[in-house]
C-alpha cells in the first residue's frame, strides 16, 4: 500500500464501501461500448434508487470477455467526479484472470491510495465477521 497514512482497517473500510454501495438497488444504462488500455469494455452507468446510496451514479467500465471492473468512477450526490476505482494490472492465478493491482484515487481532496496483491488463496475460508462495516472501525 503506497498510502503510509492509512490503516489497514482504513483500507479494507475503503474497499468494502467502493464495492457494495449503491450498485444492487439501482437503474442501469448501457453506454457505447469503449476499450480500456487496448481491452474491450462495456460501459455502464448505474444510477442508485433514492435513499439506497451515498453516490448519485457510478460510471463502470467492464471487461467484456472476464468480466472484471477496469474501472469505476464514483460521483457525488452533486454529480461531481468524487472517486476513482482503476485496476492497473490483471494477471493469471489459480486459472483465472484476476485484478492484482488497483488505484483508488480521491479526485476531490487528492488523496490516493496503491493496493498489491502480493498473495492469493482461492477458496481460502474467510469468517463472515472480517467484512462486517461495524468491525471495520474497531
Amino acid at each position: 500500500v503506497d498510502s503510509a497514512s492509512k490503516t489497514a482497517n482504513e483500507i479494507v473500510d475503503a474497499m468494502v464501501n467502493m464495492e457494495r454501495r449503491g450498485v444492487e438497488d439501482a437503474t442501469y444504462e448501457r453506454l457505447a461500448d469503449a476499450e480500456q488500455s487496448s481491452i474491450p469494455a462495456y460501459h455502464i452507468i448505474a444510477k442508485p434508487n433514492a435513499g439506497t446510496s451515498k453516490y448519485f451514479k457510478l460510471g463502470m467500465w467492464i471487461d467484456m470477455e472476464n468480466h472484471l471492473p477496469l474501472k469505476v468512477y464514483y460521483f457525488d450526490k452533486n454529480d461531481r467526479l468524487l472517486k476513482k476505482f482503476i485496476a492497473r494490472l490483471i494477471e493469471p492465478k489459480g486459472g483465472k484472470p484476476t485484478i492484482t493491482k488497483v488505484l483508488l484515487k480521491n479526485v476531490q481532496n487528492g488523496s490516493k491510495t496503491t493496493l498489491n496483491m502480493l498473495k492469493l488463496q482461492r477458496g481460502a475460508k474467510i469468517l463472515d465477521v472480517i467484512f462486517d462495516p461495524d468491525a471495520l472501525g474497531n
